[in-house]
Protein backbone atom coordinates (compact mmCIF):
# COMPACT_ATOMS: atom_id res chain seq x y z
CA UNK A 1 0.00 0.00 0.00
CA UNK A 2 1.46 3.23 -1.15
CA UNK A 3 0.15 5.14 1.86
CA UNK A 4 1.76 8.61 1.50
CA UNK A 5 0.03 8.70 -2.17
CA UNK A 6 -3.26 8.53 -0.23
CA UNK A 7 -2.71 10.55 2.05
CA UNK A 8 -1.45 13.29 -0.53
CA UNK A 9 -4.25 12.89 -2.61
CA UNK A 10 -6.76 13.26 0.12
CA UNK A 11 -5.18 16.73 0.49
CA UNK A 12 -5.57 17.59 -3.23
CA UNK A 13 -9.02 16.19 -3.30
CA UNK A 14 -10.20 18.94 -0.77
CA UNK A 15 -10.83 16.92 2.03
CA UNK A 16 -9.75 18.28 5.28
CA UNK A 17 -9.23 14.27 7.32
CA UNK A 18 -9.45 11.07 6.72
CA UNK A 19 -12.25 11.07 9.11
CA UNK A 20 -14.41 13.64 6.63
CA UNK A 21 -13.48 11.37 3.55
CA UNK A 22 -14.71 8.27 5.92
CA UNK A 23 -17.42 9.93 6.51
CA UNK A 24 -18.22 10.35 2.55
CA UNK A 25 -17.53 6.45 1.89
CA UNK A 26 -19.89 5.75 4.77
CA UNK A 27 -17.01 3.80 6.43
CA UNK A 28 -15.04 4.70 10.40
CA UNK A 29 -12.35 6.64 10.19
CA UNK A 30 -10.54 3.58 12.15
CA UNK A 31 -11.72 1.35 9.52
CA UNK A 32 -10.01 3.75 6.44
CA UNK A 33 -6.97 4.72 8.71
CA UNK A 34 -6.32 0.47 8.77
CA UNK A 35 -6.96 0.48 5.16
CA UNK A 36 -4.82 2.85 3.93
CA UNK A 37 -1.99 2.05 5.95
CA UNK A 38 -2.27 -1.78 4.29
CA UNK A 39 -3.45 -3.24 7.86
CA UNK A 40 -7.31 -3.68 6.48
CA UNK A 41 -7.58 -5.30 2.88
CA UNK A 42 -10.07 -3.22 0.54
CA UNK A 43 -12.70 -4.55 -1.29
CA UNK A 44 -13.31 -3.97 -5.22
CA UNK A 45 -16.17 -1.56 -4.03
CA UNK A 46 -14.54 0.18 -1.44
CA UNK A 47 -11.62 0.90 -4.51
CA UNK A 48 -14.42 1.96 -6.64
CA UNK A 49 -15.76 4.62 -3.92
CA UNK A 50 -12.20 5.52 -3.49
CA UNK A 51 -11.48 6.32 -6.81
CA UNK A 52 -14.76 8.24 -7.15
CA UNK A 53 -14.13 10.42 -4.37
CA UNK A 54 -10.39 11.02 -4.89
CA UNK A 55 -11.59 11.64 -8.38
CA UNK A 56 -8.71 9.17 -9.89
CA UNK A 57 -9.46 6.04 -12.30
CA UNK A 58 -9.88 3.04 -10.14
CA UNK A 59 -7.16 1.51 -12.20
CA UNK A 60 -4.97 4.04 -10.20
CA UNK A 61 -6.09 3.61 -7.03
CA UNK A 62 -5.71 -0.38 -7.84
CA UNK A 63 -1.78 0.20 -8.69
CA UNK A 64 -1.09 2.50 -5.62
CA UNK A 65 -2.85 0.11 -2.91
CA UNK A 66 -0.48 -2.83 -4.52
CA UNK A 67 2.68 -0.58 -3.93
CA UNK A 68 4.61 -0.75 -1.15
CA UNK A 69 5.62 2.72 -0.35
CA UNK A 70 9.03 2.59 -1.30
CA UNK A 71 7.07 2.01 -5.24
CA UNK A 72 7.77 -2.02 -4.96
CA UNK A 73 5.26 -4.62 -5.87
CA UNK A 74 4.58 -6.18 -2.17
CA UNK A 75 5.15 -9.89 -2.54
CA UNK A 76 2.54 -12.61 -2.31
CA UNK A 77 -1.00 -11.68 -1.57
CA UNK A 78 -1.87 -8.27 -3.10
CA UNK A 79 -4.23 -7.25 -0.12
CA UNK A 80 -7.51 -7.56 -2.31
CA UNK A 81 -11.05 -9.62 -1.92
CA UNK A 82 -14.73 -9.25 -3.27
CA UNK A 83 -17.88 -7.79 -1.17
CA UNK A 84 -17.83 -5.66 1.82
CA UNK A 85 -15.03 -5.62 4.33
CA UNK A 86 -16.10 -6.82 7.69
CA UNK A 87 -14.21 -4.54 10.33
Amino acid sequence: MNTAWFIKRIAESGYASQRELAEVLGMGAPALSRMLHGERDMTVSEAWELAQALSVPVEEIVRQAMRESRGKLPEGRPGWRRGRARD
